[in-house]
């Protein structure tokens, strides 16, 4: 599958007919196996829950929405008439109700009415369906003026008549182009929300699957919302307005806020690809302090490593890491790390050797520990799904920062990058879980765990943490970079 291919709606096999099975709805058809949970979550927001049957690979888990607003009140689904039967099609006369406190959702066989403060939002007739494993949600735009969201993308702000893919990519590696233009697609991101406005209201529709989706608000086929995921299970959690702020609120609400940065974040930084030596750093500073030009925090880029091997230093041109670091402290100047998931595999380097031990590694289905080539050359790459190799990589990422007098960590290089090696053989959980299911989520865990890095050297502190790559819940542990980019204004 190409970026920007979507599965056409007519591949789509719509269900036939519904039946209740306890706090569940069943929608069924050929090749079709639907079940629909409903949960009241929080004031202003409900979620349904998309199961398919014919997705055999079930073992999935969602970080994004706060631990304590996962499960939700369950909500016990009713039949009524409908008051229009014959839009139901020939099979049907009743639907299934769902009464909640945030409002009310109607699920016929293959179509969906969502009613949340004030607006409505209907699927189309066949608004839902599957493709093996996929899923389909269609919904209609009727009265519908404006879509945001999207989640860190460049382009126009009202996404109507657009198309956006979920998948975190390593953007210049992907798209050779981008120096020159910023209308690539997929990003380093992957949020999929989407804020609907409907004459003076708006309607946030968050799709919470941490696999590979696609959103198109019209672009192929206008007056139709489509959102297909491409396996795993879909939380889509809807968040009344009636404002737009209140859209935001109640999402930032769901899936967690912001820590504050600390003060000298707000001050201007330098950095470029890349300062080589420790005298370099001492000439900017002097070169700063001479032009009496206010500077924050000099940044370190790779080639402050030895060899790209991650927790190390180039001895030669950084003969004492600490001492500069506290010299540019004396002087008001904070540093920042660039910092790799990849680890060089190279036997005797104490960092591979120590998450040898640890069983730390992403492993191949047959369970060979997963091989890439980045810049360290053959390189293994930290399981952060597993609490083990958190624990582990927030440890060596903890001493790395106290030892050496470092301030400020960004995070690269974790959509992840691989280089010519794919990332399909990259899977979880000691080989046991495919690489998709946390493909979009990889970032997520190597930010938190690297919170938990500078946590360990101050806990009530606000730490300097950047992440190239994120998805919906991963500002609770650290900020997005833009990743690269060029300086065209």
């Amino acid at each position: 599958m190409f970026f920007g291919q979507k599965i056409h709606p007519l591949n789509f096999d719509i269900p036939e007919q519904w039946r209740i099975n306890g706090n569940t709805v069943e929608l069924s058809g050929p090749s079709v196996c639907l079940r629909i949970h409903c949960a009241d979550i929080a004031d202003g927001c409900l979620r349904l829950r998309f199961e398919n049957l014919h997705d055999t690979g079930s073992r999935q888990h969602s970080d994004a929405v706060l631990p304590e607003l996962r499960e939700g009140r369950s909500v016990v689904p009713m039949v009524s008439s409908h008051p229009n039967p014959h839009l139901l099609g020939e099979k049907e006369t009743d639907i299934v109700q769902f009464t909640t406190a945030a409002g009310r959702i109607e699920l016929g066989a293959s179509c969906l009415r969502l009613e949340l403060a004030g607006i409505t939002l209907d699927t189309v007739a066949e608004g839902i369906g599957s493709c093996g494993e996929n899923l389909l949600l269609n919904f209609a735009l009727n009265n519908v003026e404006g879509c945001y969201g999207f989640g860190e993308r460049t382009r126009r702000l009202n996404k109507l008549g657009d198309s956006a893919e979920f998948l975190t990519v390593d953007v210049v590696a992907v798209f050779r182009h981008t120096y020159a233009r910023d209308d690539y697609d997929p990003t380093y991101v992957a949020i999929p929300l989407a804020i609907l406005k409907t004459g003076e209201g708006f309607l946030g529709l968050f799709f919470d699957n941490p696999g590979r989706a696609v959103m198109d608000t019209g672009k192929s086929r206008p007056g139709e919302f489509w959102y297909q995921a491409f396996g795993g299970v879909t939380d889509l959690y809807a968040l009344a307005g009636p404002g737009l702020a209140d859209v935001v609120r109640r999402y930032a609400a769901l899936t967690g806020r912001a820590p504050l940065p600390p003060l000298w974040a707000l001050g201007y930084h330098q950095c470029r690809w890349s300062y080589r030596s420790a005298a370099e750093f001492r000439e900017l500073a002097a070169q700063f302090a001479a032009a009496d030009l206010p500077v924050s925090a000099l940044w370190y880029d790779i080639d402050y490593m030895d060899g790209f091997r991650l927790f190390t230093w180039n001895r030669g041109a950084f003969p004492d890491p600490a001492g500069l670091n506290h010299a540019l402290q004396a002087a008001g100047i904070r540093t920042v790390t660039i910092v790799d998931p990849g680890v060089k595999r190279e036997p005797g380097y104490a960092v591979y050797d120590s998450g040898r031990e640890r069983q730390a590694f992403c492993q191949t289905a047959s369970g060979r520990d997963y091989v890439g080539k980045v810049w360290p050359g053959d390189t293994v790459f930290p399981d952060f799904t597993l609490a083990n190799t958190r624990d582990w990589w927030a440890g060596k990422l903890a001493d790395f920062l106290r030892d050496n007098a470092v301030d400020g960590v960004w995070l690269d290089m974790n959509d992840p990058a691989t280089g010519y090696s794919r990332s399909e053989e990259m899977c979880f959980d000691h080989g046991s879980i495919s690489h998709d299911r946390y493909h979009n989520q990889y970032a997520h865990f190597m930010a938190m765990a690297s919170r938990a890095a500078c946590d360990r050297i101050d806990p009530d502190g606000r730490p300097f943490l950047l992440t190239r790559s994120a998805c919906a819940g991963t500002q609770r542990y650290s900020a997005v970079w833009t990743g690269d980019n060029a300086s065209n204004w």
